[in-house]
């Protein structure tokens, strides 16, 4: 084994553990009352539909350029929403 595939492996395997405890302590917070879950379910949107789209077409350079252009078209529909929200006073 070679140090590149140790390094690589390391790394991963430090990724990894750090994703987990990311959730462990997201979920922690959530319980306790110190986050939002819909603000958690806001960031956590563009993985979701990376991943719908990544189970439709099956390649990641199509869902990612797919899921670029669909939160794109979401940013313009709430802003759209949002001007006219605050000139109709909603």
């Amino acid at each position: 084994m070679s140090i590149q595939e140790i390094a690589l492996t390391g790394s991963l395997v430090l990724l990894g553990l750090a994703l987990l405890l990311i959730v462990i302590f997201g979920i922690k917070n959530v319980v306790s009352g110190k986050h939002e879950l819909t603000k958690i379910l806001v960031v956590m949107s563009p993985f979701v539909v990376f991943g719908i789209t990544f189970g439709v077409t099956g390649q990641t350079t199509e869902s990612a350029l797919t899921t670029l252009l669909v939160l794109i078209g979401a940013m313009v529909l709430m802003i759209f929403f949002g001007g006219v929200r605050s000139s109709f006073k909603f």
